[in-house]
């Protein structure tokens, strides 16, 4: 537990492998990514930060 306090993350993804899934998933947005114009990817840009903002407003403690 005070390993993965002084290391930022949660103590499962210590415990489970966790890193190679969010590997798997960032190349998958990369790759559709790779595949929006350029005000494609403002718009995700915006849809993405307004989500995240969402998210951590009514996630669980």
């Amino acid at each position: 537990m005070e390993l993965a306090c002084a290391l930022g993350v949660q103590s499962d993804d210590l415990l489970f492998d966790r890193g190679s899934e969010r590997s798997r998933v960032l190349a998958e947005l990369s790759d559709t990514l790779d595949r929006c114009t350029s005000q494609q990817l403002r718009i995700l840009t915006d849809i993405v930060k307004a989500a995240k903002i969402s998210l951590d407003k009514y996630q669980q403690p």
